[in-house]
């Protein structure tokens, strides 16, 4: 009948008069393609009517590792052929990467839930143990993902599909991406087993019940003890029996690295490790979101942040706890540990094992370096042990704070074919580099390199590291790079505290260049308007050889502004119509020999020797430098003043760059405006470069060179 209404709604379009015989073809064919093949049941009708969720489950081979969990229990198979229920069904795909005793009880509701009806918290047939949904919005688009505790629902549209029991009952199948992890059982039935695995889930559960059973085997080398003990001394138990649903970080202890800072954990501290009314599994909890723990109120602030680093086998979640308005025993600052267990649900929400307390700041720098196993911290750690192990002491020496730049685990597996790990000199240098004699919370960073370069000394000799604020291209959030000899690196995780300062977790390890002079030169922000004069008269190219060992001295963008601003009479757009001219300049700032020279080389050098070799065509600079408050200053032959430089070696795989706040340039290098006004129309590369160069500039001096290549185009 659903086809004869279809039909004779749309039979006019479809078909021209087919008569009653054209319809009984129509109804013949109906009942050969949906009815005939499947015995009578209507498997694609969306009532599912007779099609058990049993035989769903038993004919897709890739549930076939979650059917043969079903077959072990005779019960739960009749149950599933004959009742109400909802099934969570993990994938085959999800067993590989299961470890521990699945409970299939724990997927299964004794009730039909459609997908609109998937509540936040439902009791499963393991002795009434919970499991929570949460639903998440996907950026942009006005779509769900549901999941099912740590579970993400994988076909939302084949999860609509209803189907029904031999006894006409309706019945619900969620293929999901993981297996359900469930709490144990403590004490005499953890040993029962049977045929629902070992991991029979006890009748309500609760965080204060993983405490007290904490030297379960089911935490392995885990210790809960010392917390336990924590927590009953100041009289907390409440916080872990009480009713409603919340996220727990439970720190442990393993058995051969006790940690004395769990006893510095007062009632604040450990309200500090729960946050309220929110149950938050890993999968889809919101990540780099500050979020308010128990310990939020007017005298202090704590928030917990989870964090996601690294993929595939070194993927691994952190949680970082910001504290401020610290009590006494607490210090302000930001804390970080790492998940070690996760996703353990309980009656009143669910529990985190974290290697370590947050809250409490009580780690040296170097002491978080060495006892950060296996973590974020590791890798660096195990550079310095192999290549440098006196930096060690350069982190110990002083009583001052000291900020210290981490490169993470993937940026240093990238240099471990470089060719400077067995030049102890250089590697020490490196190292040195990374550290910086005072504090830096990124507040101050950012602060500082609003619409500027913050730059600060480090640990080696007459080295900085510059710090500039950049906008992410997808998210459009302000981040933070950090520039020192030559590589130019992301700030990952800021604000680690420590007791003696702070660690900042970058995507790169600083002093060991991977780019070329003209790459380098392409790719710095701040180096745009001279890399577009080098494209002209293809005076580029040269950079690329690795014959030749390139010193250059490139003005920064402001510097060619600053430049021309001063000069009414010498017009941007003028010079840019004379590229012979632009190369001339050019040529005049770049250094080819075999060897590179640093700045303290040529400080150290005599005004007699300083003459350095340029191209064929240009002749030698003659140089002079002074050292003043830890920053170079040059002065050419030629030119009258002193021009500071503003970095100074940032070294290329071919070569070595010094940033100028000045361009090596005299007025009689460009022909007067008034000369040249009229000798034809500016070139559209030109404009293009005023516009593409010029955008860090003053608007009023974008505005005043397009106005001028106006003139000149009118002319």
């Amino acid at each position: 009948m659903v086809v004869v209404g279809l039909y004779s709604r749309t039979r006019t379009t479809m078909v021209a008069g087919p008569g009653w015989f054209g319809l009984a073809w129509l109804m013949l064919l109906a009942f050969l393609v949906v009815v005939a093949p499947h015995g009578g049941e209507a498997l694609k009708t969306t009532d599912g009517s007779r099609y058990p969720v049993e035989r769903r489950i038993r004919e897709d081979p890739d549930l076939s590792e979650f059917y043969s969990m079903v077959e072990r229990d005779p019960t739960l198979m009749q149950m599933m052929k004959r009742e109400a229920m909802t099934v969570f069904a993990p994938t085959n795909r999800a067993f590989q990467s299961f470890t521990g005793n699945m409970n299939v009880l724990y997927h299964v509701l004794p009730e039909w839930v459609p997908l609109d009806r998937l509540d936040y918290r439902l009791e499963t047939l393991a002795n009434r143990a919970v499991v929570f949904i949460t639903r998440r919005k996907i950026p942009i688009e006005s779509q769900y993902e549901v999941f099912v505790n740590n579970a993400q629902i994988l076909d939302l549209r084949a999860a609509n599909h209803s189907y029904r029991s031999e006894t006409n009952k309706q019945q619900a199948l969620y293929i999901i991406g993981d297996v359900l992890l469930a709490v144990p059982t403590f004490g005499e039935t953890e040993r029962l087993g049977g045929s629902s695995g070992d991991g029979v889930v006890a009748h309500r559960i609760s965080t204060w019940d993983l405490l007290v059973h904490s030297e379960s085997s089911f935490f392995g080398t885990f210790r809960l003890g010392p917390l336990r003990k924590q927590v009953t001394q100041q009289q907390q138990e409440h916080l872990y029996r009480g009713q409603g649903f919340h996220t727990f970080f439970l720190p442990v202890e393993q058995s051969y690295k006790p940690r004395s800072s769990l006893t510095r954990l007062d009632r604040v501290g450990l309200e500090g490790h729960v946050i309220p009314d929110r149950v938050l599994f890993t999968a889809c909890a919101p990540y780099n979101e500050p979020l308010q723990t128990l310990a939020f109120g007017e005298n202090v602030k704590i928030t917990i942040s989870f964090v996601s680093y690294g993929t595939g086998r070194d993927a691994r979640v952190y949680v970082m706890s910001r504290t401020a308005l610290p009590n006494a025993r607490l210090a302000s600052g930001t804390v970080i540990a790492q998940i070690v267990k996760a996703n353990l649900p309980v009656s009143n929400g669910v529990v985190h094992l974290i290697n370590r307390p947050l809250v409490v700041v009580d780690n040296k720098i170097a002491q978080a370096l060495q006892e950060d196993e296996d973590g974020i911290f590791s890798k660096f750690y195990d550079l310095i042990a192999d290549y440098g192990p006196d930096f060690f002491a350069a982190l110990q020496t002083g009583s001052g704070p000291k900020t210290l730049l981490v490169p993470d685990k993937a940026a240093v597996s990238r240099i471990q074919e470089s060719k400077y790990l067995n030049d102890r000199k250089k590697m020490m240098e490196v190292f040195r580099m990374h550290l910086i004699q005072e504090s830096l919370p990124i507040d101050r960073i950012r602060r500082s390199s609003t619409g500027v370069i913050g730059h600060y000394a480090t640990a080696a000799p007459n080295m900085f590291v510059y710090f500039d604020l950049q906008q992410n291209q997808q998210s459009h959030e302000s981040i933070v790079t950090v520039e020192g000899g030559g590589v130019n690196a992301t700030v990952l995780l800021p604000d680690i505290t420590t007791v003696d300062g702070y660690i900042h977790v970058i995507d790169r390890v600083l002093g060991l260049p991977h780019m070329n002079v003209r790459e380098k030169l392409e790719t710095d922000p701040m180096l745009n308007l001279s890399y577009e004069l080098g494209m002209l008269n293809r005076f580029n190219e040269q950079l690329n050889k690795t014959t030749r060992r390139y010193t250059f001295f490139v003005p920064r963008d402001q510097a060619w502004v600053n430049w021309f601003t001063k000069r009414t009479s010498r017009r941007l757009d003028v010079f840019l119509q004379h590229p012979d001219k632009v190369r001339s300049v050019m040529e005049r700032h770049l250094i080819i020999a075999d060897r590179v020279f640093r700045m303290s080389e040529l400080k150290s050098m005599s005004p007699e020797s300083l003459i350095l070799p340029t191209s064929t065509n240009s002749a030698p600079l003659r140089l002079r430098v002074r050292l003043e408050d830890r920053r170079f200053f040059i002065k050419w032959k030629e030119g009258g003043n002193w021009i500071s430089v503003f970095r100074h070696d940032i070294e290329c795989t071919n070569g070595i760059i010094h940033v100028l706040d000045e361009p090596l340039m005299l007025d009689t290098d460009i022909p007067e405006a008034t000369s040249s006004a009229a000798g034809g129309l500016i070139s559209t590369r030109s404009i293009l470069i005023i516009v593409g160069c010029t955008s860090g500039a003053p608007a009023w001096f974008l505005l005043l060179a397009l106005a001028r290549c106006i003139s000149t185009i009118w002319q």
